[in-house]
């Protein structure tokens, strides 16, 4: 114990080695045998006592304790070996933790610090040293998370890591962010405790590392159970700088506390509601004046889960449409036609490949969040600039090949067409708009009809739910067709506050040979689905 420079984590083995018989006390699973399980690749091994002399046994053991640390008070390598031994102390009954605990008291808290450094260095350089994600050093928000839920399951109740907060933790109190500090990004993975940073902190963060502002905000989005006071750092400070910060703080916060795709059983925590709060009401403050920060950010996100997100979250926060400064409208739909023509540059790689990919996600098109946020996006469209929309217009043209190739070419042109039109039908979602505003809306509705509408309806009436009478399994994956017939169910029955779609509705009724859903008596909107009267 005395001559190792760094903490002996085979402390346990060496001393089963040992010519040490003492009856009552043996030692188990002591032997370094490969276990991939395991933190360190093996075993540490317990100290196990029991026999009818085990209460003389524990005596004798807290005496000797209690020597070795004042023997050893200057040696902090010896100090962190004889750490080591308690955790692995193993006897039925009461008090498994008491050796820890004596250890603990025993030592001023600048020592346990000292101790405390050393030891999460050292495991750091060993804990899952054996694995792909002890390799692992996430600098955004998203990594971050990713990192926290591949290690969800990797810490046991004897991990040695575990037991290392002990040292410096006071009791019902959270761990101060220094300690948090020094930790490998898996040993902060796997940690469970609450921490708390300092006003001063935070601001130092705020000035010089996004990452472990990043790390921050993972740990809140991760947290679950609700329990604990909500963290001082949760702040208007915090917020401001992720809206203004140049890295995707911002793009990954706005995906996972306003996305589209639920986490429901962590977004009812008191945690998520102030996030929520602080966020919406930042968003709130900045959207009705120009603000190049949230240009910025608009021009950030990935397209379509963080751009639909941002647009849910922009639909929440109920204010007048008229308010919001215009020149965000316009950013979002610049955003979009840049977005769809990224879409289709990807396309040839994507059907080298095989790799079909709904680049859309209508997939989700039955949340009613994700439905929100394209109806904010037909209000954007009203926002086109002339070279936009043709630009936009051009990409029709793009798509259009699609129709006639191989089964992954006209999936994508298919969910190309019914994203544009849900999207351009979402305006009958927003009351009270100037009819003189849509002139060049209606134009582009007519080119997409003249475009894409045809080779559209001869390849949905390839799809059973178009023509069999007895379809009527609502699905995911039919649902984006449903949509589109309970639109033209609209058009068709002149329930419709704009006058957009004369040449849309006489263009289906011309294509299809078959009689659409929308016909037939009794299509409605099916009562599990009742929600979709409230999108907006």
């Amino acid at each position: 114990m005395k001559e190792n420079s760094v903490p002996n984590l085979e402390i346990v083995l060496l001393l089963s080695q040992s010519q040490i018989e003492i009856e009552g006390l043996h030692f188990s699973r002591a032997f370094k045998e490969e276990n991939n399980r395991e933190p360190f690749n093996f075993n540490l091994g317990y100290i196990s006592l029991e026999g009818k002399n085990l209460p003389d046994m524990m005596v004798k053991v807290t005496e000797t304790l209690a020597q070795l640390l004042k023997e050893f008070e200057s040696n902090e390598v010896a100090l962190c070996n004889l750490f080591i031994l308690t955790t692995r102390m193993d006897f039925s009954g009461e008090g498994q933790e008491q050796f820890v605990d004596q250890f603990v008291k025993a030592l001023p808290l600048e020592k346990r610090e000292k101790i405390y450094s050393i030891m999460v260095k050292e495991i750091a350089k060993n804990y899952y040293s054996h694995t792909h994600i002890s390799k692992k050093n996430p600098s955004t928000v998203s990594e971050w998370l990713d990192l926290f839920n591949q290690a969800q399951y990797l810490h046991g109740f004897s991990d040695l890591s575990q037991y290392c907060y002990t040292l410096v933790k006071e009791d019902g109190k959270p761990l101060r962010y220094d300690y948090v500090k020094q930790l490998s990004p898996l040993l902060r993975a796997t940690m469970y405790h609450d921490f708390e940073l300092t006003p001063e902190e935070l601001k130092d963060l705020i000035g010089s590392d996004s990452n472990e502002v990043s790390f921050l905000v993972a740990s809140m989005l991760e947290k679950t159970d609700g329990s604990g006071e909500l963290p001082s750092w949760l702040n208007k400070e915090l917020i401001d700088y992720i809206f203004k910060n140049k890295n995707s703080i911002a793009q990954h916060t706005i995906y996972y506390l306003f996305g589209f795709i639920r986490y429901e059983s962590k977004r009812n925590t008191p945690i998520y509601e102030r996030f929520r709060d602080l966020m919406k009401a930042k968003l709130r403050a900045i959207v009705t004046k120009k603000d190049e920060s949230l240009n910025d950010l608009i021009n950030a996100l990935n397209f379509p889960v963080e751009f639909l997100s941002f647009l849910s979250f922009l639909e929440s926060l109920k204010i007048d449409l008229h308010s919001i400064e215009p020149t965000h409208f316009e950013t979002i739909a610049k955003k979009f036609v840049a977005s769809i023509n990224k879409v289709k540059l990807g396309i040839p790689e994507d059907l080298a490949n095989r790799n079909y990919t709904d680049r859309f996600n209508l997939y989700y098109l039955d949340e009613p969040k994700y439905r929100a946020g394209i109806t904010l996006l037909s209000v954007s469209l009203l926002h086109l600039k002339a070279d936009e929309n043709k630009q936009l217009t051009d990409l029709f043209y793009d798509f259009k090949p699609l129709y006639f190739g191989g089964y992954e070419a006209k999936a994508m042109a298919v969910n190309f067409t019914e994203f544009i039109f849900l999207t351009f039908f979402a305006i009958e979602n927003v009351s009270g708009l100037n009819p003189g505003i849509f002139s060049s809306y209606k134009d582009l509705v007519s080119k997409f009809s003249e475009i894409l509408l045809y080779p559209y309806v001869l390849e949905a009436e390839r799809d059973s739910y178009m023509w069999d009478q007895s379809e009527n399994q609502l699905t995911k994956q039919n649902f984006s067709k449903y949509l589109v017939n309970l639109s033209l169910k609209n058009i068709h029955k002149k329930e419709c506050k704009y006058q957009l779609w004369d040449q849309l509705h006489s263009d289906v009724n011309s294509f299809k040979t078959a009689e659409w859903p929308f016909q037939r008596h009794g299509f409605n909107l099916p009562k599990e689905k009742e929600e979709l009267k409230e999108n907006k």
